[in-house]
């Protein structure tokens, strides 16, 4: 299972809806709990890098904020790999949201909760372009 969905999302929802309302906000919500249980950053520090204010990493630390897609453990992984290149230097925090939000594990979360919200597209394969 690529992730776990607490809570109703709302219908007739495009894809890129359902990455701005509920997979965007999960990542960093992921993001935050990584730099500062593992990184060691401040709140802070983190709503500065995450480009957010520390209100919003409260509630995203706390479950008030990002908490409808709680995913898989080989997304985390990733979370977790790209954090430590981003507080490394290795790695730019946009990009890296960019590449982990487009792996097929993250599409596949937002291809299932636009199914679901979408009456009829059962068969639809367009985040795939036709590949699973």
């Amino acid at each position: 299972m690529e992730a776990v969905i607490h809570g109703p999302i709302r219908k007739k929802q495009l894809p890129q809806e359902i990455e701005v309302w509920y997979v965007l906000p999960a990542l960093r919500r992921e993001y935050a709990k990584v730099f500062i249980s593992e990184h060691h950053l401040s709140q802070r520090q983190v709503a500065a890098r995450l480009k957010v204010t520390e209100a919003a990493i409260s509630q995203y630390i706390n479950g008030k904020r990002g908490d409808v897609v709680h995913f898989s453990e080989k997304v985390l992984e990733e979370v977790r790999k790209s954090a430590a290149a981003i507080v490394g230097g290795k790695a730019e925090l946009f990009r890296e949201l960019e590449r982990v939000s487009r792996t097929i594990s993250v599409k596949r979360i937002v291809c299932e909760m636009c199914r679901s919200s979408n009456q009829g597209l059962d068969d639809c394969e367009i985040c795939f372009d036709g590949n699973h």
